[in-house]
């Protein structure tokens, strides 16, 4: 098994940013529901996360060749294991899909000329006619009778996205997009083809990546020492295995995130790229970089984990990290490195001219 080429790591790297952001406006919806009093003062602001979320998940499930990261294309690079359990999430899901896309393709994104061809559900119309009957005291027979003639959806592949269609749909569309990250996180080994190094990397997918990674084996390596205990992992083999390949793992992210260039490799950290040494991140890298917790894993990693080197200092242990501030510290990094993401996509030459 080679390589992924650096098309596929983009290709693999790019799905996960859409897909990311999927996750995150799914959630902040989610509060925005739980906490109505934000509707009361901005009332557009359930409309403006449906629009959304309807259209980046679209772009995941498009059919379009204009939608470079979509998961048809991530199947392509695919092994048929993985291909398999994508497929199985679009036939499990395929109402749910063809709803998002028809809505994105007809109302949010592009306007059709025959968009009053989506008509609403049968349950979104029963809404109508009930705020309608309470708001001006009338008959609940009445107003429905105002509705009568209105056109119903034949088929929900077919039918408006109404706020509270969506929000009936949510559970669904979480789930959907939980287990399709779960087989984009077990899918890159199972990419192959010839490696290329003739291109430079995106390293605002890649910091991405990384940031994503530390959190998830920082989490992973926790919860293994709290719920076996030191004794019980050094008794069995497997555990211990385990246990020493997120440590690693861990201590190699972070080490991405903040390494410095060596002579003949340049290394895209976030102490490396220029964009990250201006305000408003630039405190804010700093100071992170300058914790302690930080400080001991550079040191680790430069003298034991990725370089053996010849002056023994303490190996950070797992007990330091698991009683540390570390989560607090990545977590930090996230508006930067999503910052850095965007700024990225307007500005196509800032990855290869950002490095001093």
């Amino acid at each position: 098994m080679t390589g992924p080429t650096y098309e596929q790591s983009n290709i693999w790297g790019g799905f996960w940013l859409n897909l990311d952001r999927s996750q995150k406006l799914v959630l902040d919806f989610e509060r925005v529901i739980k906490y109505n009093q934000l509707v009361k003062i901005l009332p557009q602001l359930e409309s403006a996360y449906k629009d959304s979320i309807i259209i980046h998940v679209g772009k995941i499930f498009s059919c379009s060749e204009n939608e470079p990261f979509r998961l048809g294309r991530l199947k392509k690079i695919c092994r048929d294991e993985i291909k398999k359990e994508f497929g199985d999430v679009e036939n499990k899901y395929k109402d749910i899909i063809a709803k998002i896309e028809s809505n994105r393709n007809r109302l949010v994104a592009h306007l059709d000329e025959k968009f009053y061809e989506i008509p609403y559900s049968e349950d979104e119309i029963a809404r109508m006619a009930d705020y309608v009957a309470r708001s001006l005291k009338i008959r609940i027979e009445d107003a429905k009778s105002d509705f009568a003639s209105m056109p119903r959806s034949t088929s929900s592949r077919n039918e408006r996205y109404s706020i509270g269609d969506f929000k009936t749909d949510l559970p669904k569309i979480k789930q959907m997009l939980e287990t399709v990250n779960d087989i984009w996180s077990r899918s890159l080994p199972f990419i192959t083809s010839e490696s290329d190094c003739t291109k430079e990397r995106n390293a605002s997918i890649f910091l991405s990546l990384s940031l994503r990674f530390s959190m998830e084996y920082l989490e992973k390596l926790c919860n293994l020492k709290k719920e076996h205990g030191d004794d019980k992992i050094q008794e069995s083999k497997e555990l211990t295995i385990f246990h020493r390949v997120l440590w690693t793992a861990l201590i190699v992210e972070v080490r991405k995130l903040f390494g410095a260039s060596f002579k003949r490799y340049r290394n895209y950290s976030l102490r490396e790229i220029e964009y990250f040494k201006s305000e408003p991140y630039k405190s804010v890298i700093n100071t992170v970089y300058g914790n302690q917790i930080i400080q001991r894993i550079l040191t680790t990693s430069n003298t034991f984990t990725i370089h053996l080197g010849e002056t023994k200092d303490n190996v950070l242990s797992v007990s330091e990290i698991c009683n540390s501030n570390l989560r607090d510290l990545l977590e930090q990094l996230r508006l930067p490195i999503d910052a850095f993401r965007e700024y990225s996509r307007f500005s196509p030459n800032v990855l290869l001219t950002n490095l001093k």
